[in-house]
């Protein structure tokens, strides 16, 4: 049987960071490069298509549930050597030979499910998404060139819905440097094209074929770095029906939960502006909205360097190594806090200067109200660090604890934010995360190290400091 494994480097080296932090950047900064290109040479009808066009890819994304992270888990588990897979907890191994049949089982159920994710988004999309594009169609507009874009949209989102599980293997068995390049790749195509083909006047024709070519072509980049020569243990698999079915039950299970924190994390976060919009107004909507926006982009950055080390921290701990473990994860959490913490100060003092050099005429909201969203985040940053440390041991007991939570903070704000504005707002979702979340996961990592929380923050302090003195 073929050795191979996951890096055992738990210390993310300047490279990994790189194209870690150059994906977030294209993945964040697309909208933001490509929106003045598109306001300038588009119709105002144009433009609200090209957005409604993005939200009905994104209500069709659901239909992902929470499949690549499971499944990216249970990669990095078979790389690590385990022979068997589970739908609670996870069996320590050996450090075994890496068990072709299961992988091949593994590949197989993976290929399976996102077979007929790709087939529902194709219903969804061409029937219900097509239906509702040309009730919108406006008079005097092209609507063949609207529809041909729409429908060059549509097969690019299948393709990577199709090709899916291709990033679940990269990211599982610890390639999150070639995972990132990939989206490098396709991000930095479709912001070249879609530049190039809107300024020469073919507007969403010009914006769909980008999305499909930009598709196509990370898709055949992430296909080699998943078959190259570097694994030849890709191309040895024999397929198993038996094994593929059984699988597909076990990653549905914990898939289809994450599937459900979705939806509790759309609740708690997001619900909250419209509630904005429908109770204080658009001024007031557009403030909150655009504090929301930022901090959950200082969420996506920060969270960077765990979300690159979490498929090593799959495999160490599939292989029961839990000092090595213990280190990376605190001093992982301490890297996450501190950097949100700076983003956030820079954000509190200088916010409101930086969206005046800019001409922006939308404010973020009073200092008491932005302080209280900054401690809100750092809390809930924390708190849902832990949360995710917690998924490497192949559980996910936060599942009703995030619907509740969003159903009271969506109550909450409803009944609060008519009597004392956009602090009802932040009052509740702060209060109703304290009740429990906030304390509850911290906790939990506590009890998985034997260890009380607190003592995992010094000892991040001085595993943090050690590791960047040895990259300096």
């Amino acid at each position: 049987m073929i050795e191979h494994r996951i890096g055992s480097r738990a210390v993310l080296s300047r490279k990994d960071l790189f194209w870690g932090y150059a994906a977030q950047v294209l993945n964040i900064g697309l909208g933001l490069i490509m929106l003045p290109v598109i306001v300038r040479y588009m119709s105002p009808e144009e433009v609200g298509l090209w957005f409604v066009f993005i939200t009905l890819a994104g209500l069709a994304q659901l239909l992902e549930l929470g499949f690549q992270p499971t499944l990216s888990r249970n990669v990095a588990y078979v790389y690590a050597g385990a022979q068997r897979l589970s739908k609670f907890g996870i069996e320590e191994n050996d450090n075994g030979p890496l068990n072709l049949g299961l992988l091949a089982d593994l590949v197989m159920a993976s290929q399976w499910i996102y077979r007929w994710i790709a087939i529902a988004a194709t219903v969804v999309l061409l029937v219900g998404g097509t239906l509702y594009i040309m009730s919108l169609l406006p008079k005097g507009q092209n609507e063949i060139a609207i529809l041909a874009g729409w429908y060059s949209y549509v097969v690019g989102n299948v393709i990577n819905f199709y090709y899916g599980y291709l990033n679940s293997l990269l990211q599982g068995r610890g390639d999150v440097t070639e995972a990132n390049k990939v989206v490098i790749a396709s991000r930095s195509i479709q912001v070249l094209l879609s530049v190039i083909m809107v300024v020469a006047g073919f507007g969403l024709l010009g914006l769909g074929i980008s999305s499909l070519l930009s598709t196509i072509v990370s898709r055949i980049i992430a296909k080699r770095y998943v078959f190259s020569p570097h694994h030849p243990e890709m191309n040895m698999l024999a397929t198993d029906a038996a094994g593929r079915r059984r699988l597909v039950k076990i990653i549905w299970h914990n898939a289809s939960r994450f599937g459900v924190v979705m939806v509790g994390v759309f609740l708690i976060w997001r619900a909250n502006v419209l509630i904005a919009s429908s109770y204080l107004g658009l001024a007031e909507a557009a403030s909150y909205g655009l504090a929301i926006h930022i901090f959950l982009l200082l969420n996506t950055i920060a969270t960077v360097p765990f979300n690159l080390a979490l498929p090593k921290l799959n495999s160490m701990r599939s292989q029961g190594q839990n000092d090595r473990v213990y280190q990376a994860f605190s001093s992982l959490l301490v890297t996450t806090l501190l950097i949100y913490l700076a983003l956030a100060m820079i954000v509190m003092f200088y916010g409101d200067s930086m969206l005046n050099l800019i001409g922006s005429t939308t404010k973020l909201p009073s200092e008491f109200i932005l302080l209280g969203m900054v401690v809100v985040f750092f809390l809930e940053i924390n708190h849902g660090t832990c949360a995710n440390f917690i998924t490497t041991g192949n559980q996910i007991p936060f599942v009703k604890a995030a619907i509740v939570t969003g159903v009271f903070i969506v109550f909450g704000s409803i009944l609060i934010a008519p009597i004392i504005g956009m602090a009802g707002l932040v009052i509740s979702q702060g209060f109703f995360q304290i009740v429990y979340n906030n304390w509850k996961w911290p906790q939990e990592v506590g009890r998985i190290f034997h260890i009380t929380y607190v003592k995992i923050l010094i000892d991040g302090l001085v595993f943090f400091k050690k590791r960047w003195l040895a990259m300096s």
